[in-house]
């Protein structure tokens, strides 16, 4: 994906779970989530206007600041919640880690490639 990166401008960011799979059904893994996001705006100057989560999928509107690239934002925050949640599978055994097995046999959280990503022209489409 090609990304056309603006300082302050409005981004709307949609990632999904690897085959999008509800990885997120419980509390605790969206708790894991939270955290993660709260860690990442402490590392990364940004500003994250909303975000929602949703079993198989998240959503963010957010502007970066220092060169208009979300990767470093994106990386911090799927890479720590991916690490968190494989970890604790894996402590538990849990059968879901057949599930999020690639041909290699490594553990995915997140789907591959950029997910959606969009630049925000206008006030309404901010609002939409």
């Amino acid at each position: 994906m090609k990304r056309h990166n603006h300082p302050n401008h409005a981004r709307f960011l949609t990632f999904s779970t690897y085959q999008r799979l509800p990885l997120f059904g419980t509390e605790p893994l969206r708790d894991a989530f939270v955290d993660q996001l709260r860690i990442t705006r402490g590392r990364h100057p940004f500003l994250l206007h909303a975000w929602v989560l949703m079993p198989n999928h998240a959503h963010m509107l957010a502007r970066f600041p220092v060169d208009g690239d979300p990767e470093p934002v994106l990386r911090t925050l799927k890479t720590g919640v991916a690490k968190r949640i494989i970890a604790r599978w894996r402590e538990l055994h849990a059968p879901v880690l057949e599930k999020i097995a690639d041909r290699h046999g490594r553990a995915r959280f997140w789907q591959r490639g950029g997910g959606y990503d969009r630049n925000i022209f206008s006030m309404d489409e901010f609002r939409e």
